[in-house]
């Protein structure tokens, strides 16, 4: 697991060379959050999918998971949060990466998710040019500055 600590820099946009689009499933409670992040990619030319939970989440992930590169799952949501979603989706054998997000719930998101270096954690608040660099680095194993 790897807490993503952004710098300044980067944007969410799209490498060009990067064929077909990568699918991220946004996963996020928040009605309005959620919105503006799959808008905001979107634009940045990624294929987006959402849910508002990790129940909606998981039954996403059952349906397109040879489609999603990456999901974008906030910690704590009612009903199945994103831990629980980690664990089901690894649980049925599917390994996509996951970007964790969360504001203060847990401070020390290594002692809350388990050592897997296919997860990495933003905490909570972030800008949409962190998110992008968080979301660059989660598909290129690490290094969101690569050509």
């Amino acid at each position: 697991m790897f807490a993503f600590n952004p710098s300044p820099s980067g944007t969410g946009a799209r490498k060009p060379n990067q064929q077909p689009p990568a699918c991220l499933l946004v996963v996020e409670d928040e009605e309005q959050l959620r919105l503006l992040m799959t808008r905001t990619l979107t634009q940045d030319g990624y294929l987006t999918l959402s849910a508002a939970d990790g129940i909606e989440g998981l039954a996403i992930l059952e349906r397109e998971s040879d489609r999603v590169d990456l999901v974008i799952t906030d910690l704590v949501m009612p009903r199945l949060g994103g831990l629980g979603l980690y664990q089901a989706a690894r649980r049925q054998g599917m390994a996509v990466p996951m970007l964790f997000t969360s504001a203060g719930a847990h401070q020390d998101a290594q002692t809350v998710l388990p050592p897997d270096g296919r997860l990495s954690f933003l905490r909570k608040p972030w800008t949409l040019e962190e998110l992008g660099r968080a979301i660059r680095w989660a598909l290129e194993d690490g290094d969101p500055d690569e050509p």
